[in-house]
């Protein structure tokens, strides 16, 4: 792929699973990235019963957070696990994606946010086991979904900054009427089994190349 405005899009395959015993990744690299400010590297559509573990999902060109990571819309049923998030607008964004689990994952360093919630609500979806750390925000919910936000390492012992303002943790929000919930029960030290992975599947210059 030259010139791409984006990275790897995908429709209508139910039940794919993206995931290795090995070392995957999706990199973006230097010598231009992908072409456009807010370029996707991984777009999943109508994909039921998905899973994605054991990425290593990390920004590394030396522009910095200025892409974005992996979309979900209208995958129902995802399983996310292993993953991990580094410098990005938006690491993850789901849009109408019901009975997502995610779970022991890693989102650091994320400029906007680590995960999103936008569109039609991703009802029965979960984010436990995580951590988040030093993102502007670690979850932004911008419909009227409800969802499980427990059990995750916010960046700080106390929790998030957002639930206790003597936190330096990671903030979350709700912009659309809905809401996250037990966000109060959380994990006072990180999460060590949330690993970062060498590279495998790699997204740089103006494309994807999969040695």
């Amino acid at each position: 792929f030259i010139n791409c405005l984006n990275g790897l899009f995908l429709s209508g395959m139910n039940n794919l699973t993206i995931n290795n015993t090995g070392t995957p990744e999706f990199f973006i690299m230097d010598a231009d990235g992908l072409f456009t400010s807010r370029a996707i590297i991984l777009k999943l559509i109508n994909c039921d019963n998905l899973s994605l573990q054991n990425l290593n999902c990390t920004n590394v060109a030396s522009t910095s957070a200025f892409k974005r990571g992996v979309v979900l819309d209208g995958c129902d049923n995802a399983v996310l696990s292993g993953l991990t998030f580094a410098r990005y607008l938006t690491a993850l964004e789901l849009i109408n994606s019901t009975n997502a689990a995610i779970s022991n994952s890693l989102f650091k360093c994320n400029t906007e946010r680590a995960i999103l919630f936008s569109g039609l609500p991703s009802t029965g979806t979960v984010i436990n086991m995580n951590n988040f750390d030093d993102n502007t925000y670690a979850i932004t919910n911008q419909n009227a979904g409800s969802y499980d936000a427990g059990n995750n390492y916010w960046g700080d012992p106390l929790g998030s900054m957002t639930d206790n303002a003597s936190s330096f943790g990671d903030r979350y929000q709700n912009t659309g009427g809905g809401m996250l919930t037990n966000t109060t029960t959380f994990a006072v030290n990180e999460f060590t089994a949330n690993p970062i992975l060498n590279p495998e599947i790699n997204i740089k210059g103006n494309g994807i190349d999969i040695p």
